[in-house]
């Protein structure tokens, strides 16, 4: 069908799980996608893979998402191999062991935080310049129900209810 014909995505997370699978579909769909991950070479092998088997674009980087560094080395590369940006989906994510607060130590806080949340803030904060420049674009953020009802750490709970926020201010700010 190729409703993603020509269009332009970047796809965080996108190793193995949701993110290979979102980013499978894109690309079948006929999107020109950059897939990242910060495991390269579990992202590497099934990108080759894939495509020997089918005639799809797609690229992959090493990317930590929660490097603002990393996301614009991710954006020159797209913006250099396709000139612009359509679709960006913030899939990467981790869920650490559950932890009550009392038990959560401030490493793993900050290391749940910083993918979890602010990997989606970097992402968006990155790309709209040039969705605001094409005049247009989609992004994807992918929470949990853990975001709307906790029970799931406190720390995943937290990061997974601000990219809930996140999205929704987004929305406001710049849906029409």
């Amino acid at each position: 069908m190729k409703r993603l014909k020509n269009k332009i995505a970047i796809i965080t997370g996108a190793a193995g799980g949701m993110g290979k699978a979102e980013a499978i579909l894109f690309a079948r769909e006929g999107a020109k996608v950059i897939a990242t991950d910060n495991q390269i070479e579990k992202l590497k092998k099934w990108v080759e893979d894939f495509k020997k088997k089918e005639d799809v674009e797609i690229e992959y980087m090493a990317h930590d998402v929660s490097s603002e560094q990393d996301w614009k080395k991710v954006v020159d590369k797209t913006l250099k191999l396709y000139r612009r940006i359509d679709v960006l989906v913030n899939n990467a994510g981790i869920f650490p062991p559950f932890l009550y607060a009392e038990d959560t130590d401030k490493k793993t806080w900050d290391k749940v935080i910083g993918i979890n949340l602010a990997g989606v803030f970097l992402g968006c904060k990155t790309v709209i310049p040039h969705m605001k420049k094409n005049k247009g674009g989609s992004i994807v953020n992918i929470s949990s129900i853990a975001g709307m009802a906790g029970g799931a750490g406190c720390a995943y709970s937290a990061s997974k209810g601000g990219v809930r926020l996140i999205t929704k201010d987004l929305a406001v700010e710049y849906g029409k």
